[in-house]
């Protein structure tokens, strides 16, 4: 079985996939990273970045795992069937956080 865990990009919003000799590189800080919730944690900074945890940008990154060659994603709901993410609204608490991390001598 193959892993690759994610962390999304504080400032950009965008999801960040980890390969296994990137992931060597940096796995202390990636898994910091993957359990850094936005607004309770602070962003973790890895190469000169900010990094949340990945839920915020691909809760279920169906894609990733059939990039990695899946067959099939297993995933367990944690809130009701119908409800839907707002991409917008959830980036929020992180924009607003990234914000903060770029004044100048703000130290994390």
């Amino acid at each position: 079985m193959k892993a690759s865990p994610w962390i999304y990009n504080a400032v950009t919003g965008q999801a960040v996939y980890f390969s296994k000799d990137r992931l060597t590189r940096t796995g202390r800080r990636v898994v910091e990273a993957s359990s850094a919730l936005p607004v309770m944690c602070r962003p973790v900074e890895i190469d000169e970045r900010y990094y949340y945890d990945g839920g915020g940008s691909d809760s279920l990154p169906r894609k990733r795992t059939a990039e990695l060659g899946a067959e099939k994603t297993v995933a367990v709901l944690t809130k009701l069937k119908d409800s839907r993410k707002n991409p917008d609204k959830e980036r929020l608490p992180a924009r607003l956080i990234s914000k903060d991390t770029q004044r100048p001598g703000r130290q994390y």
